[in-house]
């Protein structure tokens, strides 16, 4: 993989570290569901697939990849596989329309499948403060919105990685 000296510095004020270490926390959270094929929307650079060592496949997508193994490009670019597990870490919450991601997503899960989704818990700063955030989601719309897709809540977590960012793990399958 490659070095990306800084590449997260002054983002949301994380390092690189910072960004890992929650890659790695969520990693074991998944874990046990990461055993066949594994597709991460909105990668970056696609670390989460270092630590999802059981997972027969990882696929890393994002529209703006920051490294070589991450494909460019969204979910249609996925179109026609089953995935096992489908994971959007801080994704939901910048795209335009988070019902039609989501049922995209639910296309292409197997029957059995996960579709996991981490996003800043409203009100805390962080889901308010980048202005990059199309959307807010609490413990009651993330989950309306899950159903509107098709998708039904099977776990919800709040999350607190840093002092100052809340954020709502859901799993949600068919």
């Amino acid at each position: 993989m490659t070095k990306h000296q800084g590449h997260f510095e002054g983002v949301h004020g994380d390092s690189l570290k910072d960004v890992r270490g929650y890659q790695e926390k969520t990693a074991r959270y998944l874990a046990p569901l990461a055993v066949g094929r594994v597709l991460d929307v909105g990668a970056s650079e696609g670390y989460l697939g270092k630590c999802l060592p059981f997972a027969k496949s990882y696929e890393a997508i994002d529209i703006n990849p920051r490294d070589p193994c991450v494909r460019k490009g969204t979910i249609c670019a996925a179109e026609g596989a089953a995935y096992d597990l489908i994971v959007y870490c801080h994704v939901l919450e910048h795209v335009l329309d988070p019902i039609g991601e989501l049922t995209k997503a639910r296309k292409l899960l197997d029957k059995n499948g996960f579709v996991f989704v981490a996003v800043p818990l409203a009100p805390s700063f962080w889901s308010y403060a980048y202005e990059g955030h199309l959307w807010m989601f609490n413990e009651e719309t993330l989950p309306r919105v899950a159903s509107h897709a098709g998708l039904t809540v099977k776990d919800t977590m709040k999350v607190n990685f840093r002092r100052d960012c809340d954020e709502l793990w859901v799993l949600m399958s068919h």
